[in-house]
């Protein structure tokens, strides 16, 4: 079964272009999208609001599992785009910051006040194991869908049948 959708493309800000993406990821790969749309958050919460100290705790805190997080994604998009593989990743990267750069500018002022709890619900983990739980329920904007295959089988079964089929 092909995972890729074709001709997904989306226009950045920058007129980059996100790559085509998997309609589907596998556990691994969908925590490392969830964990980048976080690192990038945090990111542009740090740079439009005057916060670069609190997110170099974060880098320095929680290097090892970002670290990861990128490894994945290099993978996925090593294993996916082959030769073009360094191109999709830094196209993605930019459409992720220009999408969320984009709630900056349709909260206003209030954005930094919406963003900034990031970094206290970061700072109140126990352990760096977390990370990838807060990652996965913060809904860090994305420039493309990211569903795991698990959830997206459910959704078409549920379509299919009308009904959700649970083991």
């Amino acid at each position: 079964m092909k995972r890729l959708v074709p001709g997904l493309a989306l226009a950045c800000m920058v007129a980059t272009t996100a790559p085509a993406i998997a309609a589907c990821f596998s556990p691994a790969e969908k925590t490392a999208f969830d964990i980048a749309g976080l690192k990038s958050q945090l990111m542009v919460t740090a740079l439009a609001c005057n916060a670069r100290s609190r997110y170099n705790v974060f880098v320095k805190r929680f290097l090892p599992q970002l670290q990861s997080g990128e490894r994945n994604l290099t993978s996925y998009f090593g294993a996916h785009y082959g030769h073009t593989a360094q191109a999709a990743h830094d196209s993605y990267i930019t459409s992720l910051a220009n999408t969320q750069s984009e709630q900056g500018v349709q909260l206003g002022t209030s954005f930094c006040q919406h963003t900034l709890i990031l970094f206290d619900e970061v700072q109140a983990l126990r352990k760096a194991s977390e990370l990838a739980e807060l990652a996965a329920g913060v809904s860090a904007r994305q420039p493309v869908p990211v569903t795991s295959c698990e959830t997206a089988a459910r959704m078409f079964e549920t379509a299919d049948n009308g009904t959700a089929h649970h083991p």
